[in-house]
């Protein structure tokens, strides 16, 4: 492993040469690519039905909770689904939608030839 001497980063490999270095793309397409990515991730978890009584709430993920004011709520459907509603049946279908947006999740995060994105 090599440390690299401007910003002490472990990198695999030593610092490449100028003609190696032209060949790469430029770190903002990089990071760009990532911030995309991280988007369409996040998009996943919308749904176009919204959560029970707040169908404006459309993340799965992460909401405001039912009784908490602005306070995040994560998997706010299938825990208000279990702890307010004490619903057995919609707590299943919640766990449905789950599901269903994390398969969609990794189908679009996945190239077509198996690899992960």
């Amino acid at each position: 492993m090599f440390i690299h001497p401007r910003c002490c980063c472990p990198e695999m490999t030593p610092p490449a040469g100028p003609e190696e270095i032209s060949k790469r793309p430029h770190p903002m397409w990089k990071l760009r690519e990532i911030d995309m990515r991280l988007a369409r991730f996040e998009r996943g978890f919308l749904s176009e039905a919204g959560i029970k009584d707040r169908e404006w709430y459309r993340h799965l993920g992460v909401a405001p909770g039912k009784w908490t004011g602005y306070g995040a709520t994560p998997l706010p459907a299938l825990s208000e689904a279990i702890q307010l509603d004490r619903n057995v049946t919609l707590a299943k279908a919640e766990v449905g939608r789950l599901v269903e947006a994390v398969e969609t999740l990794i189908s679009t995060l996945t190239l077509a030839d198996g690899r992960r994105t």
